[in-house]
């Protein structure tokens, strides 16, 4: 009992098992006994569909990386779903200043001054964007609301 503690309860758990497993085994017995004449048919429509699955399988095995990177990805598709859904969820009738509401407009993006011209932010760092973040770096964040005046009439 001290060079192999866990034995007598391994020991008495294999002996449990043997017990129980008797009727279920008779059972499997009787089961592969039954189907034994269909096996070989089995066999013979499997390897009829190997010419069939392997294009299948090679295009799962060619897939399989892309899935994988999507896969660490998740949360950042989920994220941009529901940026896009609250982007477009919430129509009206009517126009806006900057035309029809619910209309995804091109806008031309210019970079920032500083992107630009690789002068430093008043804080003393240069812009630098991340192209490849790491998965679900950028989570969602609650985007502040704002309230855009009238512009008088002159």
């Amino acid at each position: 009992s001290r060079t192999l503690p866990s034995a007598p309860g391994g020991l008495r758990a294999a002996s449990a098992l043997l017990r129980e497993s008797r009727t279920p085994l008779a059972r499997t017995d009787a089961l592969l006994r039954e189907a034994q004449p269909t096996i070989p048919k089995l066999l013979q429509v499997t390897s009829g569909l190997r010419p069939v699955l392997r294009p299948l399988f090679t295009a799962a095995d060619d897939l399989k990386p892309m899935v994988e990177t999507l896969g660490r990805y998740g949360c950042d598709i989920v994220n941009t779903g529901v940026t896009f859904r609250s982007m477009t969820g919430f129509g009206g009738t009517g126009e806006g200043p900057n035309g029809p509401l619910m209309g995804f407009r091109l806008q031309a993006v210019a970079p920032a001054l500083e992107e630009a011209t690789g002068i430093a932010n008043l804080d003393g760092t240069l812009t630098v964007r991340d192209g490849y973040p790491e998965p679900c770096k950028y989570g969602p964040s609650v985007y502040p609301a704002t309230v855009q005046k009238p512009v008088p009439a002159r």
